[in-house]
């Protein structure tokens, strides 16, 4: 069972990251208008 919950966190934690990951583009965007990652962000809110 301690195995699971630990495959179980790792794959949260890897989840986790990614979309830290893509807050920080969507934030860059936004604060950053002709930021080369604009695009992440209209495509996200459209």
């Amino acid at each position: 069972m301690t195995s699971e919950y630990k495959d179980m966190n790792r794959k949260l934690i890897l989840e986790n990251d990614s979309l830290l990951s893509v807050n920080l583009q969507l934030i860059n965007a936004a604060v950053h208008p002709k930021n080369r990652d604009q695009s992440v962000a209209e495509e996200t809110f459209r």
